[in-house]
């Protein structure tokens, strides 16, 4: 038994970038409507090396910051700083031109 219980919030909080938005969707989105935009987020990661992809992780998914991620691998911290950024970016030209992301932004 957990001495002190997790809370869990009765409304999940709201996206705070626009790839969190695409993989929650908003209230009332089928799971078949989102399923073109969870593949083309999945196939977008494909273009990321795997350092890239685990700073990506470590910084938004477990909340690690860019110094304790350094910490953890032995980089510096501009090192995991640039990689996050060259992650996004490759990201970004994956998935801005996506015809599910393009349909799913009204463009």
């Amino acid at each position: 038994m957990e001495p002190f219980p997790t809370l869990q919030p009765e409304v999940p909080p709201r996206p705070y970038r626009f790839y969190e938005a695409l993989m929650q969707g908003y209230e009332g989105e089928s799971i078949e409507e989102l399923l073109p935009l969870r593949e083309a987020i999945t196939n977008a990661f494909e273009v990321l090396t795997d350092y890239e992809a685990y700073v990506v992780d470590a910084t938004h998914y477990r909340g690690l910051s860019v110094r304790a991620i350094g910490k953890e691998l032995g980089r510096s911290k501009s090192s995991i700083f640039r990689a996050r950024q060259r992650a996004f970016r490759k990201l970004a030209e994956a998935l801005n031109d996506h015809p599910a992301v393009r349909h799913y932004r009204g463009h």
